[in-house]
């Protein structure tokens, strides 16, 4: 799951920082089964003034940075960060949920929240923090509201003119701000004394333009005169201030992180019916001590910083409250505790089993390639990059199929959507598949592809192991297109031509082949030459393959073969041993061609030739006898 945080101001800001960490924190304690990934901007606007013009140019950087990336999700904190989304959402992010907090400009229901749209809004506590100035200070005739004069103060001072004149109409009050710390203390010096509640400070500004810390700018206000300053902001909880009705930053992120579990994982019911963050009572201890305030004068749930904690009228409550304590650590020691030494060590685990798996990826010779169920890419690895052309972080978060040809892309999404909306099972796990792929060039290019699955608790990956085989499948054409080229060669050969095996099976006959037996193609193949060759003949054939195998090369014989009439043709034959890898013998190629008079005039000759000598022999004879007689 992936959820963009947009904050509108920047992470050292106090309470900024608070929601990120209690929004974060919260989802993984109360999701631990879901994988989230957390991308955090930030817009900086107490530093950068909030105009139409660096909105568009945020959203502009936006859209960039996340073009053609998932999100589940996006939280928003502070008014201008959803002033910006709201703007610029439909062209950014269309249909993804949104969950704010933080927010006050826009309170209460502007614009109406939707099943993509809700969170908490920001309410200032006026009333009870005028309730705790008088309190403290029984004689209060005026009070000051003092803030930097931004946006967020503007629409504070509007309620605090509507609460005042609701419930406090006789108390007299003073709206003090300025951008300029330096004149907003000159303003208050002027006053002298008196009780100040603090708005918001977040946009005070020192001589030279930059934005001033908070501790710093309370400190100022502080030397001003002699004010008790309380604040209606947790984020301004530092020296000089004595506390007050607080909006906390974590309980805004802690509340806004269960609007999301209810509204978009459907796992958790809302933390509060109205959507309004609850306010808490926080003093310093030190800054009531030189005051003299009492204890006995603040709210009863008043939590106490620096000081003792508060006693008075709550002895019982302290007493239960440590037996409770102490039950629990019991029952974490006996309950807890093993099972998160179990649960650390599977951790541990996991995390070097994913150490493992990703090194053996970066160094495997094969491109791995990794998408998850909205078909995005999640892993690719160093050989993958090198094979497409793409670098590792300008590929990730895209779909898979910008690595497929144009025209196959609709069947891979229609196959994608049918493979993750059921059972995970394809008849492509497991098998070699050979399929075209678009390098970043537009080249395509043949690859062999095997896929896996890898669970993930709920979530499924598929992963794919590639190789390049269009070399090899050029190979193949050239091998084919040569087989062809032999075949058509052969087949309008006058000689007979076949191949066989070692044990004189037929594997191959040209058409000549079959003329000479009067047979089909079908017939011959399969069939053993020796079959059709006397016991003599088939000695003498075993004995020709011994010397084949023996010695490859090129050996002739003749055989004759009867024909219908009664009479026998011969032929000779050439014996070719076709040799395969390793030196090793693998078939034998035959060709015939006819001798039809050979062995006739062979055996003509022959008898002519004794025939002869025999007349010669008597002749010689005579003629010695005539000379011995002297006749």
């Amino acid at each position: 799951m992936n959820i963009l945080m947009l904050h509108s101001y920047h992470i050292e800001y106090d309470w900024t920082r608070d929601q990120h960490a209690a929004f974060v924190g919260t989802l993984k304690q109360r999701a631990p089964q879901r994988e989230i990934s957390f991308f955090a901007e930030y817009l900086d606007t107490k530093r950068n003034l909030y105009t139409p013009d660096y909105a568009a140019f945020f959203a502009e950087y936006l859209k960039k940075k996340f073009l053609g990336y998932h999100l589940d999700a996006i939280y928003v904190t502070d008014d201008n960060a959803l002033s910006l989304l709201l703007r610029y959402r439909q062209e950014l992010f269309p249909g993804v949920p949104v969950v704010f907090s933080g927010v006050c400009n826009l309170w209460p229901g502007k614009p109406g929240k939707t099943a993509l749209l809700d969170g908490v809004y920001e309410r200032k506590d006026v009333a009870g923090n005028v309730r705790i100035a008088k309190a403290i200070d029984p004689g209060l005739k005026k009070l000051y509201f003092v803030g930097d004069g931004g946006p967020s103060h503007n629409f504070i001072a509007r309620q605090v003119k509507a609460e005042m004149a609701k419930h406090f109409p006789g108390l007299a009050y003073e709206l003090v701000a300025d951008r300029s710390l330096y004149k907003l203390r000159g303003k208050l010096a002027e006053k002298v004394e008196g009780t100040v509640i603090l708005t918001t400070l977040g946009g005070l500004l020192s001589p030279d333009g930059s934005t001033v810390p908070i501790p710093a700018a309370v400190a100022t206000l502080a030397e001003s005169g002699k004010f008790k300053i309380l604040t209606m902001g947790s984020n301004y909880l530092t020296e000089g201030v004595i506390g007050g009705s607080v909006v906390d930053g974590f309980v805004q992120g802690q509340a806004a992180a269960h609007v999301l579990l209810r509204q978009v994982l459907k796992e958790s019911p809302a933390v509060d019916g109205k959507g309004f963050a609850a306010t808490r009572h926080v003093f310093f201890y030190p800054a009531l001590q030189s005051w003299k305030i009492s204890l006995k004068d603040l709210p009863g749930d008043s939590v106490i910083i620096d000081g003792p904690a508060r006693t008075i009228g709550q002895h019982t409550r302290l007493l239960l409250g440590g037996l409770v304590f102490v039950l629990l650590q019991v029952l974490l020691l006996v309950l807890v505790l093993p099972r998160l030494r179990s649960l650390k060590l599977i951790r541990q685990a996991l995390y070097w089993s994913e150490r493992r798996y990703h090194a053996v990826v970066r160094v495997i010779n094969d491109a791995v390639i990794g998408i998850n169920d909205k078909g995005c890419i999640v892993i690719f690895n160093p050989a993958a990059e090198k094979m497409f052309g793409y670098a590792e972080e300008e590929i990730l978060g895209k779909p898979l199929d910008g690595l497929l040809p144009e025209r196959f892309r609709d069947r891979h999404r229609s196959r994608l959507a049918r493979f993750f909306s059921g059972d995970p099972v394809s008849d492509l796990l497991g098998q070699n598949v050979e399929l075209p792929a678009l390098h970043h060039n537009g080249e395509e290019f043949y690859v062999e592809l095997s896929l896996s699955l890898m669970h993930q608790g709920n979530r499924v990956k598929v992963i794919a192991a590639l190789r390049d085989v269009t070399e090899r499948r050029r190979a193949g054409d050239e091998l084919r297109r040569s087989e062809e080229r032999y075949r058509a060669l052969v087949q309008t050969q006058v000689e007979a031509v076949c191949r066989w095996l070692p044990d004189t099976t037929l594997t191959y006959v040209n058409e000549a082949y079959c003329r000479l037996y009067k047979k089909r193609p079908e017939e011959l193949l399969g069939q053993k030459i020796v079959e059709r060759m006397s016991a003599c003949e088939r000695t003498a054939m075993e004995e020709h393959i011994r010397l084949l195998i023996a010695q490859p090369g090129t050996l002739y014989h003749e055989t004759s073969i009867p024909r219908g009439d009664d009479r026998c043709l011969w032929y000779r034959w050439s014996n070719t041993a076709i040799v395969g890898e390793l030196g090793r013998w693998w078939k034998f190629r035959l060709s015939a061609w006819t001798l039809p008079n050979a062995k006739r005039w062979r055996k003509n000759c022959g008898k002519a030739s004794r025939d002869f000598a025999i007349r010669l022999i008597c002749c010689l004879s005579r003629f010695s006898r005539q000379i011995l007689s002297g006749g």
